[in-house]
């Protein structure tokens, strides 16, 4: 563009701004900063962060009990 076409810039400027400026939502629902309160709260995804907790637990038990069991059994070969 040149010097010539700043005025057909400024036109396409003010159209494009007036244009902008006539724009309605259509009934939409007018947007706020603040959530909508309501009676009851919204469920919480599930992240997955405790997905292996049950994993842990159970070679936590099964340890446990392989460990008491070598407690008896050598308490009784000792005898």
């Amino acid at each position: 563009l040149t010097e010539d076409d700043q005025a057909t810039v400024n036109a396409a400027v003010a159209a494009l701004s007036d244009a902008m400026n006539g724009l309605t939502a259509g009934g939409a629902p007018e947007t706020t900063d603040k959530p909508q309160a309501t009676e009851k709260p919204e469920k919480v995804p599930q992240t997955g962060d405790q997905s292996l907790l049950l994993v842990y637990v159970a070679i936590l038990a099964s340890t446990v009990l392989l460990l008491s069991t070598a407690v008896v059994v050598r308490k009784q070969t000792r005898r």
